[in-house]
């Protein structure tokens, strides 16, 4: 999808229109979009598994939050991706454009917290979990799978997407409603056919691998 500026709210309205009937949403950034437009995605990887439809609203180099009011209108803020409504389940995945574009490998300690603090009591992230719970949903919360041991452009920020993860499992651990998935339980950075040839993103069996976790994850707790 590419979104020009104030497309996005017209094309999330056609989603949700097409996929009435989906009680589950997913939102974040590009690692949740990648293989969407082959069916092959995240959430293509969950309805394998749940036997039903998921609507799909990330945006390739969504932020959390984004700064500049264009950028929210192309989708661009995955706090403003989300709808509300009565959802079952809202998937949430970002803080890695956030990371990549502010701190800019300094200061990210101050990025960091302005996602989620330590401990996960507060942040931008936990903020926009209370609003899903607030909408009566379960929400799972996934950590990043670490950059490939070939590099790549994240691989500078391998540390802080550790720390990142750490965060928001503990927020999940101290929070009901919300559960933790590590997409680093099915990508593994030794294994170059893990990522597509960017070195950044899920390749197809990854995306789907995905997926499947989260999916079982929620099988899991509604059983």
């Amino acid at each position: 999808m590419g979104c020009e500026a104030d497309d996005y709210n017209a094309y999330a309205d056609a989603q949700l229109a097409e996929q009435e009937s989906s009680r589950i949403l997913v939102i974040g950034d590009s690692v949740m979009w990648w293989g969407l437009e082959q069916q092959a995605s995240v959430s293509d990887g969950m309805s394998q598994v749940l036997g039903e439809p998921v609507v799909n609203l990330s945006v390739p180099g969504a932020r959390i939050s984004a700064p500049d009011p264009q950028w929210v209108a192309e989708g661009l803020d995955i706090h403003a991706q989300y709808r509300s409504k009565a959802w079952d389940w809202v998937v949430v995945e970002g803080g890695a454009n956030d990371l990549a574009e502010e701190c800019r490998c300094n200061a990210c300690d101050g990025v960091l917290d302005e996602l989620i603090a330590e401990g996960g009591a507060s942040g931008e992230i936990p903020d926009l979990v209370q609003d899903a719970r607030a909408d009566g949903a379960r929400v799972v919360v996934v950590g990043y799978y670490a950059p490939p041991l070939a590099g790549g452009e994240f691989a500078a920020c391998a540390d802080e997407l550790s720390v990142l993860s750490s965060r928001i499992e503990t927020l999940a651990n101290r929070t009901g409603g919300v559960t933790y998935v590590s997409m680093a339980e099915v990508v593994d950075p030794s294994d170059a056919g893990a990522y597509d040839p960017d070195l950044i993103h899920p390749s197809a069996t990854s995306s789907l691998a995905i997926g499947r976790l989260i999916a079982e994850v929620i099988e899991a707790e509604e059983n």
